[in-house]
């Protein structure tokens, strides 16, 4: 159905495995393998049972089907929030099993996992949650790395239905001997905790660095500050980071995608005019080419480049505004575009 988001888990975990697989093969000396780090996108949720096996697909943090239900929740989560971090959006992995509750299709033996789990437990047959997944499912007590039961009470949730939780990077488990022959690794190597998609790219961006904040723009985009503790400011998410610490982040919907559609639209203007559609790359190329040669602010030319809202703000448009008689060029709508997608992404943490 429209707005429904979801992914076949098994499929992602046999990619997951044959990447694993041609990694071990690449190097050439398996014995040298002593730990295996997880990592996976946070938000989604699968019920799966007992088993292991899983009862439903991956429903991603992109799906929409609890939409409508949306304000009800956070309007019995937001005296929560300074504790879970966030606010609960749809696709967030609290809102998805709250749906799953609500339409009765979580059994008294299920349990829901985040992808990146789920692939630890087929591991090690260790079924646990790590903390950043944990906490991107708005369900995650920050202060005391628990499920926060006052915020699973008010969803409906039943407890019964949460994996315990495991610290992020810590050993889940050890690779058992059939697992480790299908992987072409020796039994008993070392498997850790998953850490969140967000926080691993920190660390591997930064080495840990907790005075370096890192920039992603993917799809949407993101600024994460390493902070020294658990701190929550409104219009930005904390979330779990290495040992003590926490991150704090500023994100948009649109960022990368918001350059992308920005592409889309020129190379439609170039092949209306001329009848032949340049190809992807070469409209990226000239794009790049035109923001460099443009001037830091882009002439006074503003792009708001939150074309599909905000979390909080869903409704919420682009616009291109302060347009005078001479600063409507290419160089400056690329520029603009770019510069305004940072400040969008940024402005939460400068507050």
């Amino acid at each position: 159905p429209e707005g429904w988001h979801e992914q076949d888990p098994l499929m992602l975990a046999t990619a997951s495995e044959e990447l694993l697989r041609a990694l071990v093969a690449e190097i050439g000396a398996p014995e040298r393998v002593t730990g295996l780090a997880l990592t996976g996108q946070m938000h989604g949720a699968l019920l799966c049972n007992p088993d292991g096996t899983p009862a439903t697909s991956l429903v991603t943090g992109r799906d929409q089907r609890a939409v409508n239900e949306i304000p009800a929740w956070q309007a019995k989560l937001n005296p929560l929030e300074s504790r879970l971090g966030c606010r609960i959006h749809p696709g967030y992995g609290g809102a998805t099993i709250a749906w799953f509750t609500k339409e009765k299709m979580l059994s008294g033996t299920m349990q829901a996992m985040p992808l990146a789990a789920w692939i630890g437990e087929r591991l090690t047959g260790v079924r646990r949650v790590d903390s950043h997944h944990a906490a991107s499912w708005a369900l995650y007590d920050g202060p005391t790395g628990t499920w926060l039961e006052p915020a699973i009470t008010a969803l409906g949730i039943p407890r019964s239905a949460l994996p315990d939780i495991i610290a992020s990077g810590q050993t889940l488990g050890q690779l058992g001997a059939t697992q480790a022959k299908a992987l072409g690794l020796r039994p008993g190597v070392t498997v850790h905790a998953p850490l969140g998609d967000n926080q691993a790219s920190v660390f591997g961006s930064t080495l840990g660095n907790p005075s370096t904040a890192c920039i992603n723009l993917g799809t949407g985009g993101q600024i994460s500050i390493p902070i020294p503790a658990w701190r929550f400011t409104e219009g930005t998410e904390t979330r779990p980071y290495t040992g003590t610490g926490a991150l704090q982040i500023g994100a948009a919907l649109c960022s990368g995608w918001a350059y992308d559609y920005c592409r889309a639209f020129i190379a439609g203007a170039v092949a209306s005019v001329t009848g032949a559609a340049p190809s992807d790359k070469a409209v990226f190329q000239a794009m790049d080419r035109a923001a460099e040669a443009a001037q830091t602010g882009a002439d006074g030319l503003v792009f708001d480049t939150r074309f599909q809202g905000t979390r909080g703000e869903p409704a919420l448009r682009g616009a291109i505004s302060q347009i005078s008689t001479s600063n409507l060029t290419l160089a400056n709508f690329c520029r603009a575009a770019l510069e305004l997608s940072l400040i969008h992404i940024s402005q939460g943490i400068v507050r």
